[in-house]
């Protein structure tokens, strides 16, 4: 078949029997069947899949609540059902109109942690790139930022399902899971995860990763663009951990660690080579 709404004339047509025509066994089986997953499993997914069209609608709306923080801002909100955030930097919430009366949705472009508090049967919708997570209550992080396609959600308390590309999971904390640009779900490696998620302890850890990869990072958590004059220098690797309340001990991680030297041309904040800091760090591994 074409499709539905295709061109042309459909090659089968379904005949419906009289009710005193007689229903063959074969075809009372089937519609027995069919029943029967429509009072168990079947007719959840019905439900299911009503409620997501109905969200989908909601995250729509023009009526919907923006909360956003800048590079380098972290802040607080509680909602109406007493679920208490914290936001990352760079991040965008979305919250849907009448929140708490039908339904519970957040979507997420960026991190938070969510407190999530009970509220009559009704779980909340969390939504980050390709996936949604549905929890009644218990409380995850979750990190989704559009720029980065990947995303990673840690359950630290509680219980839930999270959904990605037709996939439904159950997850019981403590437990990670990784979203990929496709939305392919996977297990997360716990270390990845409190990587990704180490701004919610205050600090920001970078592990496997070049200069290139860590410059945007930096700049998300510490609202500083640091630019390099050799390009050459973006392939060295990084690995640190530094408190997200001070940029001047972020950078000193930094030059340390890349061996690059923080340095202004003109009021373009910049790093360049550092031969002396890649020497002491030659000599500290013999």
């Amino acid at each position: 078949m074409a499709g539905d709404g295709g061109a042309g004339k459909p090659k089968h047509h379904a005949h419906i029997k009289a009710a005193d025509s007689g229903t063959p066994m074969k075809q009372m089986i089937i519609v027995g069947v069919i029943v029967a997953l429509l009072g168990g499993g079947g007719l959840w997914w019905l439900n299911r899949a009503g409620e997501d069209n109905k969200l989908n609608t909601l995250f729509a709306s023009n009526e919907t609540r923006k909360i956003s923080t800048v590079n380098g801002q972290r802040g607080d909100i509680t909602l109406s059902d007493g679920t208490k955030l914290t936001i990352g930097s760079a991040t965008k919430l979305v919250i849907i109109p009448k929140y708490n009366e039908l339904y519970r949705g957040v979507k997420v472009d960026g991190t938070a942690s969510f407190d999530v508090k009970a509220s009559a049967g009704i779980p909340l919708e969390v939504r980050a790139g390709g996936a949604v997570f549905l929890i009644s209550e218990g409380a995850l992080v979750v990190r989704g930022y559009d720029d980065e396609g990947d995303v990673i959600l840690k359950l630290t308390a509680g219980t839930g399902e999270i959904r990605a590309k037709g996939i439904r999971r159950q997850l019981t904390a403590p437990a990670a899971v990784h979203v990929s640009k496709d939305s392919t779900l996977t297990d997360a490696d716990p270390a990845a995860a409190d990587v990704a998620t180490a701004w919610v302890d205050g600090k920001v850890v970078f592990k496997g990763l070049t200069l290139k990869q860590v410059l945007p990072l930096f700049e998300k958590n510490y609202a500083m663009k640091l630019t390099v004059k050799d390009e050459a220098l973006l392939s060295r690797p990084v690995e640190m951990e530094a408190q997200l309340d001070s940029k001047q001990k972020a950078i000193a991680a930094l030059e340390q660690s890349a061996h690059v030297k923080f340095t202004y041309d003109g009021s373009t904040p910049i790093l360049k080579d550092d031969p002396a800091a890649a020497a002491k760090g030659a000599a500290k591994k013999k």
